[in-house]
């Protein structure tokens, strides 16, 4: 069985995110997405919503789990048994953001390949961070870059 990580902090998902949740879900036996919590980050939505968005919106993935965590990526992928952890890919910008990441997460844990996934298109421009900023603004727009799920948990939950 081969066990792969997707984690980052998903503040809130998007459908960039579950592109590269779906793509990574067909290519691996089971994927642990992980929602970080970083005690240095203010993030707009705690742990606990971001797991219940996730689980929602991932529901018609079998081979997929979620969970919330506090510990190194790396120390984690010893946890769940793999040595593979799932990037998404955007831009020029992410991908030398995530080689160094890939770099420093291979010095913690010699065995973990790190391996990057695109979103469709129509998504690669969406953002966690654009979506912020849009709810800040209570502007509509946001809607577009999110799961039907996560419209309604944001709205039954709003900040």
């Amino acid at each position: 069985m081969v066990n792969a990580l997707f984690a980052g902090s998903f503040d809130p998902p998007t459908l960039g995110h579950l592109d590269v949740i779906e793509a990574a879900s067909q290519l691996f036996d089971k994927l642990v997405v992980v929602v970080a919590i970083n005690p240095d980050k203010k993030c707009m939505f705690e742990a606990d919503m971001r797991k219940t968005m996730f689980v929602s919106m991932t529901e018609h993935l079998d081979n997929v789990e979620v969970v919330s965590s506090v510990c190194l990526v790396a120390d984690l992928a010893r946890d769940y048994k793999t040595d593979f952890l799932v990037r998404g890919l955007r831009a020029t910008s992410d991908y030398e953001y995530e080689l160094n990441m890939s770099y420093q997460n291979r010095h913690l844990n010699d065995k973990l390949v790190t391996i990057g996934i695109f979103p469709k298109q129509e998504h690669i421009h969406i953002s966690s961070s654009t979506v912020r900023h849009l709810l800040k603004f209570h502007d509509d727009r946001w809607k577009q870059y999110v799961h039907p799920k996560v419209i309604e948990f944001i709205f039954d939950h709003p900040q």
